[in-house]
């Protein structure tokens, strides 16, 4: 996997920091608009603040086992956090079920697409990841550098290991 640049390092670590100093204002996400439907397959949500500043957070969500079916969309945790400080968000419910990184992959960067193609294209794009989501993130951050600026990996599944 390649690196991070520096620049991508401090946009993360500035995120993270503003996220975790700021409360939220009360009162801040209840004017954000949360649009949602289907896009190629998968269920999303967007969530976009009354007044964007252009920043992008992907939210890529774990595995729900296996099974038929769609997987079920969830908004970003740090949504209220994300839609007070003027961030978009989006997530997508992928188009199947299962443990198949390769097409959520997909998935997400389609729904990227989406986000550009309904408000424009973001100044930058960060894809937080967790649990499987974080095979998501770091799969593409290595095959799609020129998408993501940065990263929030947690819990992410980077190969097997032993306890």
């Amino acid at each position: 996997m390649k690196a991070l640049s520096v620049r991508g390092v401090v946009a993360l670590a500035v995120l993270a920091l503003t996220l975790a100093a700021r409360p939220v204002p009360a009162g801040a996400a209840d004017a954000t608009a949360l649009h949602e439907g289907k896009h190629e397959g998968a269920e999303y949500l967007i969530g976009m603040p009354p007044a964007w500043n252009g920043g992008l957070v992907m939210f890529a969500h774990g595995y729900e086992g296996e099974g038929p079916g769609r997987g079920a969309v969830r908004g970003s945790p740090l949504a209220s956090h994300l839609t007070a400080l003027g961030y978009a968000w989006a997530a997508s419910g992928y188009r199947s079920r299962g443990y198949r990184p390769d097409w959520f992959l997909a998935d997400t960067l389609a729904l990227r697409a989406r986000v550009i193609k309904e408000f424009g294209p973001p100044r930058w794009t960060i894809i937080h990841g967790q649990s499987m989501g974080g095979h998501v993130a770091i799969a593409s951050l290595e095959l799609h550098p020129e998408v993501y600026q940065g990263g929030l990996i947690e819990d992410g599944y980077g190969g097997p290991s032993r306890r």
